[in-house]
């Protein structure tokens, strides 16, 4: 850990495979009781980063969180994360309790690099926030961009892009992603 005020608080044990780099100032982890992060890799630099994963949480790597500053990332009680990739900066991603992730899934809610309007100098690709209500289950190699919220008990297909709100009780699928079907919810 390198900088100021940056705080580490675990309850849990860590699995194989386990680790954690900060580097910045401001930073807070706290990892819940009964966690297990197995084979994943925490990320954090620059400054006022926060992650919180809530008791009972499972990464089953391989699993990367990259945070670059001025974001946090919420991760719900009893989530099943396995081969997903984070990556935030200057936004936030929230995961509620209960969400599934199945494997090659990436949630990101920044374009790392800046689209810049000639006329004005504003940047236009700003980073938004990503929402996942409780119990969704996303599909192996979905893709959630930013500014993205997803309802309560939806499903993401396999292969899908989410670029837009996903309502409740809904499956997305396709390229960019489509309402296919409502009325549902889903069980392990």
């Amino acid at each position: 850990m390198h900088g100021k005020a940056n705080s580490i608080r675990s309850l849990s044990k860590y699995g194989k495979g386990f680790w954690i780099d900060v580097n910045g100032n401001n930073n807070l982890v706290e990892i819940a009781e009964d966690c297990l992060l197995t084979n994943t890799i925490i990320r954090i630099s620059g400054d006022n980063n926060r992650l919180i994963i809530n008791k009972t949480a499972r990464f089953m790597g391989p699993c990367i969180i990259t945070m670059d500053g001025d974001s946090s990332l919420l991760i719900g009680e009893n989530a099943g994360i396995r081969d997903v990739q984070f990556v935030l900066k200057d936004a936030d991603i929230e995961v509620g309790k209960l969400c599934m992730f199945s494997n090659h899934i990436l949630l990101r809610n920044t374009d790392s690099h800046k689209v810049i309007n000639l006329e004005d100098n504003q940047v236009t690709n700003v980073s938004r926030n990503i929402r996942l209500g409780e119990h969704v289950w996303i599909g192996q190699n979905a893709t959630i961009l930013k500014g993205v919220n997803i309802g309560n008990d939806s499903i993401v297909a396999m292969g899908t892009i989410v670029t837009k709100d996903v309502p409740a009780n809904s499956i997305v699928a396709g390229v960019p992603s489509k309402v296919v079907k409502t009325g549902i919810t889903w069980d392990y």
